[in-house]
């Protein structure tokens, strides 16, 4: 399924989707992000922690399971980069 990122951290991502995730539940998540100029893709095994009900569907929030050292660098500079655009 398609579902739209919102949030992202070195902790896991926010994504809405239409209706909820069962809480606890095991997915794999596949994600690009720009970083550095470049477009750097993830696979990332995320467990379901929990659903809020959004005007335009769920936002729901998953854990990494197991992010490796090379893609939470990865997200953190680009969460990094978001955070110095807003601040000018």
């Amino acid at each position: 399924v398609q579902a739209r990122l919102v949030n992202i951290s070195e902790g896991g991502v926010g994504v809405l989707y239409a209706s909820p995730a069962e809480l606890g539940a095991v997915l794999e998540l596949s994600f690009s992000l720009v970083v550095r100029g470049r477009e750097v893709g993830f696979r990332e095994r995320c467990v379901a922690r929990y659903n809020y009900l959004s005007g335009d569907g769920y936002i729901i929030g998953f854990q990494f399971a197991g992010l490796g050292t090379e893609a939470a660098e990865s997200i953190r500079e680009f969460v990094a980069y978001k955070r110095s655009l807003q601040d000018r």
